[in-house]
């Protein structure tokens, strides 16, 4: 038996999808940038320090707002990222960046 035709606007479609890729804009360049990623890791690693800080410094009763201070910045560059990028390339498997989006939305989520 022959194999069903798929309809040619799906296959469009298809291709379409496949080679979807979201357009650099001036605030994507600004999160490429050296200096931005350069300030998210010393703020990644500063939080990383606070977090070890907490479980020795007992004495100090303001961590829950140093903590919330990190993660407004941390979801407001989510935030920006996913703006930026569109849904559509944010979540696409063609995405080079798809796994580290997961992996910040899930720990910006869990904060």
């Amino acid at each position: 038996p022959a194999a069903p035709k798929v309809p040619t606007k799906i296959l469009v479609h298809m291709a379409t999808m496949e080679n979807f890729e979201a357009e650099d804009g001036p605030l994507d360049d600004i999160l490429k940038s050296t200096p931005f990623q350069a300030t998210m890791a010393l703020l990644i690693m500063a939080n990383a320090v606070v977090i070890g800080l907490e479980t020795d410094v007992h004495t100090f009763h303001h961590w829950d707002g140093v903590e919330n201070v990190f993660l407004l910045i941390f979801a407001t560059e989510l935030g920006a990222k996913y703006y930026a990028q569109g849904a559509r390339w944010f979540f696409s498997m063609n995405n080079p960046d798809l796994g580290w989006n997961a992996f910040d939305v899930l720990v910006v989520g869990l904060g």
